[in-house]
């Protein structure tokens, strides 16, 4: 029976937004935060004071990019090493931010461009930037701009979301700073001001790597912490789980899936903790978001070699939504094997031909659709169903090679049946 239709579904990055922000107070990020606001308080020192200001943010900026680093692996505690990363991929960022005031200088003198829109262009170009630098660790391709175009194919509108709420953030970071450096007496309001522009950087930070890890599959990007988990992240898992299930025994399930939302999409949870978010899930009218988990839910089984579990959790969501299927094809095709391999061919047959109408234009369509009829016509001879796919796969088909095979597929078949003519008006 089909879902019934729901409410539409709200942004995930909004739930673990508070997560976000409380993220530079706690831990070694707490630390971080005071650390660099007594650098720069320091700063206003006659003499040497700007020599600590510049140590004091490249200081900041290498640990805010080690957050980055550490959220996109869904690790949820910041770094200990408060010095930030040891590798060249910070110093590649800052000197990502040195060519980016470059660059703005020099179009400006040269070409007589108005600062503040080479500023806007950078500002809407950063986080694709950062986060390409974080992923590919290159700097060249980092600043190639079609980096930023290609991450809002990939992404979408999270990406649009996650860059609004990046600029809420600085922006209500600058307008409190400037309060407060009004309201509190000179050196308490230049602490205040650094405190919160601090807070801001390491916070967004975390926002953008948040957005890595939610989105990792479509990034390419694997997360390091994935399957290699500490021990007591199991622990954490067994609270959380706890105060879910306390939620849902006091009549509060949406607090509970907040909660388990909120975990989700910012760290990486142990299996258990997927499982009992699904179970949640299942309950609400909102099949939107219930398949956009699984499909979460589908590549942490296959990563961890729960193969079973994996095809069981398939056949789940296609009871629901026949056109249910992973995002990403290879991920797909390993479920399609491991049906096979469990002597399950309609199931794997029917996450084909999903595939296909999930991505009709793909270059792997056609192969595709030779295999799901190669079964249909084996496994069960349904002749005129394999024809019907080969048929609709040729129109798309722009390979000749492909077509050939096609037509070849289409030769073999046994000729269609004649549908009965319509017997001849009788004349009068």
């Amino acid at each position: 029976m089909p879902n019934p239709p729901s409410p539409p579904v709200v942004d995930p990055s909004v739930s673990a937004l508070p997560n976000v922000l409380r993220y530079p107070l706690q831990g070694s990020a707490l630390h971080a935060t005071l650390a660099m606001t007594a650098g720069n308080v320091l700063a206003l020192l006659p003499g040497v004071g700007w020599l600590i200001g510049i140590v004091t943010w490249i200081a900041a900026f290498r640990y805010a990019f080690e957050i980055l680093r550490e959220s996109a692996d869904g690790r949820d505690k910041p770094p200990e090493n408060l010095l930030g990363s040891t590798d060249g991929a910070a110093w590649r960022f800052l000197a990502v931010l040195v060519l980016a005031q470059l660059l703005v200088w020099w179009v400006s003198i040269i070409f007589g461009v108005p600062s503040w829109l080479c500023w806007l262009v950078l500002v809407v170009l950063q986080p694709g930037i950062t986060i390409a630098l974080a992923i590919d660790d290159s700097l060249l391709r980092a600043l190639n701009p079609k980096n930023t175009l290609a991450l809002f194919e990939r992404i979408g509108s999270p990406f649009v979301a996650t860059w609004l709420q990046l600029f809420a953030i600085q922006a209500g970071a600058i307008l409190i700073g400037r309060l407060l450096v009004r309201w509190l007496p000179s050196v308490l309001g230049d602490a205040a001001l650094a405190f919160v522009l601090v807070w801001a950087v390491f916070a967004a930070f975390r926002l953008t790597g948040s957005l890595v890890y939610r989105f990792h599959e479509a990034l390419d990007h694997e997360p390091g912490s994935l399957g290699n988990a500490p021990l007591d992240r199991f622990a954490e898992d067994r609270s959380l789980i706890e105060e879910a299930q306390d939620l849902v025994r006091e009549g509060h399930p949406t607090a509970a899936i907040a909660l388990l939302q909120e975990q989700v999409d910012t760290r990486a949870v142990s299996l258990p903790v997927h499982q009992h978010f699904h179970d949640l899930l299942r309950m609400q009218t909102d099949p939107a978001r219930w398949e956009a988990h699984a499909r979460q839910f589908l590549h942490r089984l296959l990563s961890e070699g729960e193969q079973q579990r994996a095809l069981t959790l398939l056949r789940e969501m296609r009871g629901g939504d026949p056109d249910f299927v992973p995002e990403q094809a290879e991920q797909a095709l390993q479920l399609v094997a491991f049906a096979l391999q469990a002597n399950q061919p309609r199931l794997a047959i029917d996450t084909l031909l999903a595939l296909i109408r999930s991505q009709p234009r793909a270059p792997e369509a056609a192969v595709w659709a030779l295999d799901a009829a190669t079964m249909l016509v084996d496994r069960y001879q349904e002749h005129e169903h394999a024809r019907e796919v080969l048929q609709q796969a040729r129109l798309r088909c722009q390979d000749d090679d492909l077509s050939a095979r096609l037509d070849a597929a289409l030769a073999s078949l046994p000729p269609a049946p004649h549908q009965p003519s319509a017997p001849p008006a009788q004349t009068p």
